[in-house]
């Protein structure tokens, strides 16, 4: 008996623990209403699980961008289940939202996060960027190489002159390799938890004016 409530004391604080109501992501959803011309955009679940999301672009141009993410999530829940063979404590989910949909621009993002034990999960954000059904990396959204180099030099500029907002910024604080998502104004960088400020304050985001951006 005192087994079985040992085991279900565990349970129940790894589904606390474990929960996609705990990522903290404050940054807004940008998705306009769907219009003649915003594709419209649907969250499904992988192999009916909640804790594993995709989504689907309505419009055969979008074809290739939803296998992509269909294989993404595909990837993590097949690692899913087979690390949860070897260790009993492991678990994941990725939870996608529609981040923004205007002007043949998409983002989407998938909030993933690994539990291993310890005191908390591993959070980390993957954003996929679709410019007219076309996947766009952070480099190809802007410019040119100098205009790259000059919003780098702006993401840093702008989190060393907030430091209450982004108390673990320093010089080495850089915007390349990070996820990104357009906003109506530009672009928003994203700091996953530790990044730039605590593991509490969950995800942080620079902006990036439009005038560095080539979309």
């Amino acid at each position: 008996m005192k087994i079985f409530l040992n085991s279900v004391v565990i349970i129940m604080a790894l589904f606390l623990l474990f929960s996609p109501s705990r990522i903290n992501d404050s940054s807004p959803v940008l998705a306009s209403a769907s219009t003649s011309t915003n594709p419209k955009i649907t969250i499904n679940n992988y192999k009916n699980n909640k804790n594993f999301q995709y989504a689907v672009i309505s419009g055969k141009k979008y074809d290739a961008a939803n296998n992509q993410m269909l294989k993404y999530v595909a990837s993590i829940y097949e690692a899913d289940q087979k690390l949860k063979k070897e260790d009993s404590k492991y678990a994941s989910y990725s939870i996608s939202k529609v981040k923004f949909n205007q002007d043949n621009k998409i983002s989407i993002s998938y909030i993933n996060a690994f539990y291993q034990g310890g005191a908390h999960d591993d959070v980390t954000m993957t954003v996929f960027n679709f410019y007219k059904g076309k996947n766009i990396t952070l480099q190809k959204a802007f410019k040119n190489p100098k205009a790259y180099s000059e919003a780098n030099k702006y993401v840093k500029a702008y989190v060393l002159n907030h430091p209450h907002e982004y108390p673990v910024a320093d010089k080495n604080t850089k915007m390349y390799n990070h996820q990104y998502y357009w906003t109506p104004k530009g672009i928003n960088i994203v700091f996953d938890p530790y990044e730039v400020d605590s593991f509490a304050a969950g995800f942080k985001y620079v902006p990036v004016p439009q005038k560095y951006l080539k979309y």
